[in-house]
């Protein structure tokens, strides 16, 4: 087995004391600049890397932060998870961490695994996804006054630290979208009830056409589980025939509005010509 190389051989090399090396890897103590420059030189030279077990003891710290989240379907891609375990991952590289990961499934108890890990001291904070009402995961976080973040809010009442899409602002310019464009009669392929990503949504699509003096009917409106079975299935169920209807009264209503607008401006045409000089 190779030499591994310690702090005292790169205290060694650069020519300073051992404490001086690991407040300066450590970003805890400035030196002057070709002091440092020896330091970072010798650590490379000697390829020397902490040893995170002692510095865990040190600091009782273990630099991981737990995310757990819902598998989907292995038929479903999820760009915006993508995305965001990408940046997550890099930003707590960045700042000394690494994230550990565990699958978070629908289970009696969904804080089992969170407690085991809290109790053992293997992580540092927590980063929750798949949030919903009433979450058992954040209460308890919370009551045990532990560091963690949420992608996603919920009960309004509730204050912790969270990060958000506005998912109602998306479907209300979705919906503004289809109104500017004539359109009166709007449909919505919502989430179940208990979601909260999906009420939060379904709040957008009513406010879009609330602001339009629309009421929307409760045939319109079909949800599904998220699933693109579920969401095949639907126009089968006669939900869309319900829409078509509609559709089909308010372009009649639509065009005869347009012929007495413009019999009456000609009318208005013709009266006005006849009045002049």
């Amino acid at each position: 087995m190779t030499h591994r190389a310690t702090l005292k051989d790169a205290a060694t090399q650069a020519g300073v004391s051992y404490q001086t090396v690991s407040k300066v890897i450590n970003r805890q103590m400035r030196v002057s600049q070709s002091t440092e420059d020896r330091i970072w030189q010798a650590v490379h030279a000697l390829e020397y890397r902490p040893d995170q077990r002692a510095r865990n003891l040190r600091t009782q710290h273990s630099h991981l932060l737990d995310y757990s989240w819902t598998p989907a379907p292995p038929d479903q891609y999820n760009f915006i998870l993508d995305q965001f375990l990408q940046s997550m991952m890099d930003t707590a590289e960045h700042a000394g961490y690494h994230v550990l990961p565990f699958p978070h499934w629908h289970m009696d108890d969904p804080i089992v695994a969170y407690c085991n890990l809290l109790q053992t001291g293997r992580v540092d904070g927590f980063i929750l996804s798949s949030v919903e009402f009433n979450d058992p995961r954040v209460h308890f976080l919370q009551q045990q006054n532990f560091p963690f973040v949420a992608f996603g809010r919920f009960n309004c009442d509730w204050e912790f630290p969270y990060v958000d899409v506005d998912g109602a602002l998306g479907l209300e310019l979705a919906t503004t979208h289809l109104l500017e464009r004539g359109h009166r009669s709007i449909a919505a392929l919502a989430w179940p009830t208990h979601s909260r990503v999906g009420q939060d949504r379904l709040m957008g699509y009513r406010r879009a056409l609330k602001q339009a003096g629309i009421t929307p009917r409760t045939e319109w409106i079909a949800r599904g589980t998220g699933e693109p079975p579920s969401a095949m299935r639907l126009p089968c169920t006669g939900w869309l025939d319900h829409v078509r209807s509609d559709r089909r009264q308010s372009s009649r209503s639509t065009t005869l509005w347009r012929l007495a607008h413009c019999k009456q401006h000609r009318r208005a045409a013709y009266g006005s010509a006849a009045t002049s000089p």
